[in-house]
């Protein structure tokens, strides 16, 4: 079997030379006699020829299972604003209102966070699970 490239290559070469030799043909009284002998004019159909490649077969593609997900709510018991942000999600810091709020979600993982408010700071570290995890914060 000929490579695609090659095959067609080869069939455009010999619907070029058919076309030529058909020329040649028609006028060949002209050439052989030097008259302009009565003509008959022939009409010459070329089947179509469509070249058309096959579309390439899809590559798999691996599939990986997405991200297991927590979802962060705070529950702000404070009484004033609570600015806190959970590093390295892409959330990034938020201001919390008294009342229970949505923080976001991220992937599962160790995460550590910041809480302010009061004047106080509070940094810790925990692995946050799949699924939803509520963080509350109180005054002792």
């Amino acid at each position: 079997m000929l490579p695609k490239n090659i095959l067609k290559k080869f069939l455009i070469g010999l619907i070029l030379f058919s076309i030529t030799l058909v020329s040649f043909l028609i006028f060949l009284p002209d050439i052989v006699f030097g008259t302009n002998m009565p003509r008959v004019n022939y009409r010459v159909y070329l089947p179509m020829v469509v070249f058309s490649e096959k579309p390439p077969e899809p590559t798999p593609t691996p599939t990986t299972p997405p991200p297991s997900m927590v979802t962060v709510y705070v529950d702000n018991q404070l009484g004033q604003n609570l600015r806190f942000e959970i590093l390295n999600t892409g959330i990034g810091r938020k201001t919390i209102t008294p009342g229970k709020h949505l923080y976001g979600s991220f992937p599962t993982g160790t995460y550590t966070y910041e809480a302010r408010a009061g004047g106080q700071t509070l940094t810790k570290t925990n692995y946050y699970p799949e699924g939803i995890t509520e963080i509350t914060f109180y005054w002792q």
